[in-house]
């Protein structure tokens, strides 16, 4: 599916939508599957149903933004019609900004006080919310292990901005909080937008030289296209997962159906 030196509070999203795919590429380079999405993707409004049927085999490899922008589009982040979509993501980028401001900053330099705790901690502390504090300590404790074995997630610009995605949203929906592997969620996101924004692979990518206004887009994006993932599966994450119950029921139901000696089996 499918990168802000320092933990900084700035409202500096002012990344445009970019133009649309079939801007990045001349049409006598592309592949002919590639030539369908950017047919589908350059109409003035996208029909929704053919682009998830289209996606279903994935999408091509050789140009990051179709793949930005059918995800942005069937998660409702990015608005279908074309003329909508700039104003759309605009206004959305500068929710996030004040939903971080709101709730991250004050924190912005990642120092330790006097107690041991890092800025961030301090402040959220002194609001009196020690649940806060226990849970954007278990979020520093589970990103370095996110996806361990690419350079990409290792790198403290890529680590911060994770946190400060995940930990907004763990306050944002307190039913459930932040449980541990939804880390592992958010990080299809980063790719795949830092690879449009880019238009490029990530594979030798030197973080420290991505632009700062390319980090907060991509991190706004990321924010919501968790959220809009989340919304539908919320409830595998609160108490008694009565969401994965479902969807066990559902599977035993379909299992039942195509081999009902298996589930006898399954009984014995």
């Amino acid at each position: 599916m499918l990168g802000l030196p320092g933990t900084t509070c700035s409202s500096s999203s002012t990344s445009s939508a970019g133009p649309p795919p079939s801007a990045a590429t001349t049409p006598s380079k592309r592949s002919q599957r590639s030539e369908k999405f950017h047919r589908l993707l350059s109409a003035q409004s996208v029909n929704l149903s053919a682009l998830r049927e289209l996606l279903w085999s994935g999408a091509p490899d050789d140009e990051p933004a179709i793949r930005a922008e059918a995800c942005q589009l069937l998660l409702g982040y990015m608005p279908p019609v074309r003329d909508r979509q700039a104003p759309g993501l605009s206004k959305k980028r500068d929710e996030y900004e004040e939903l971080k401001r709101r709730h991250y900053c004050g924190a912005a330099e990642d120092v330790e006080d006097s107690e041991g705790r890092t800025a961030a901690e301090a402040a959220i502390s002194r609001g009196g919310d020690a649940e806060a504090v226990a849970v954007l300590r278990q979020i520093r404790v589970d990103i370095p292990r996110t996806c361990a074995g690419m350079q990409l997630f290792s790198h403290p610009r890529v680590q911060r901005l994770m946190e400060r995605v995940l930990y907004v949203w763990s306050v944002r929906h307190p039913a459930s909080g932040y449980v541990q592997g939804i880390n592992d969620l958010v990080t299809p996101f980063v790719v795949v937008l830092l690879a449009s924004e880019l238009n490029s692979p990530l594979e030798d990518l030197d973080m420290d030289t991505v632009e700062e206004p390319v980090l907060d887009t991509v991190e706004a994006g990321a924010y919501w296209c968790l959220t809009r993932f989340l919304s539908d599966i919320q409830d595998h994450y609160t108490a008694g997962q009565p969401g994965i119950q479902q969807m066990v029921l559902k599977l035993k139901e379909i299992v039942r159906r195509i081999d009902e000696k298996q589930i006898g089996r399954a009984h014995v």
